[in-house]
């Protein structure tokens, strides 16, 4: 894609602003995409502590950049983020989270949650996890539902047809043409 091998933790800002996308475009930087796409909620997953870390700083400096869910699989980064970043902004649950919400809707355990998105697979290990008591709990209770990886077009209209509010995706297109194609219709009605 940038004709460069090696590792983008080795790079600093100087050396991704030279890398070019396929010759031409230059890597956007996050501030510009946020303030770009200003109506669009990104999702911003920091896969180590030093992302979270540089996250938070970015984040507590700039309080202008709003349209954003924190998320990481890590409980320790969730628990960093949400400790130093010096402003209201929604988090995901992290994966011991999810455990645990899902735990206390099997039991009807009524829990308050530090998280606002639940952004999870379909299923795991062979135990679903999206199902219409979920989603209701989740609805009841203020949580957004994301389901991750979803790339066939018959599932992404199963999903939004049972009333999950955002789907993760490799085929932007495909979802974007679902998504478009039944804008009017009532998501109740797809099949």
């Amino acid at each position: 894609l940038v004709g460069v091998n090696i590792k983008i933790d080795q790079l600093n800002s100087e050396d991704l602003d030279q890398i070019l996308i396929r010759g031409k475009h230059r890597i956007p930087r996050i501030d510009l995409l946020l303030r770009k796409f200003h109506d669009v909620t990104f999702n911003l997953d920091a896969k180590n502590i030093n992302a979270a870390k540089a996250l938070v700083k970015l984040l507590n400096s700039d309080k202008s950049l709003q349209n954003l869910c924190l998320g990481s699989f890590s409980h320790k980064t969730m628990i960093y983020m949400r400790k130093f970043l010096k402003r209201d902004l929604p988090t995901s649950f992290s994966r011991w989270e999810v455990f645990s919400l899902i735990l206390d809707i099997k039991f009807n355990k009524d829990t308050k949650y530090n998280a606002s998105y639940l952004q999870i697979p379909k299923s795991y290990l062979g135990y679903k996890l999206i199902s219409k008591k979920l989603l209701a709990y989740c609805k009841k209770n203020g949580i957004k539902v994301h389901v991750w990886t979803i790339n066939e077009r018959n599932e992404m209209k199963k999903l939004i047809g049972i009333g999950v509010d955002g789907i993760m995706t490799d085929n932007c297109r495909t979802l974007l043409d679902v998504v478009r194609k039944y804008k009017s219709v009532s998501y109740t009605h797809l099949t």
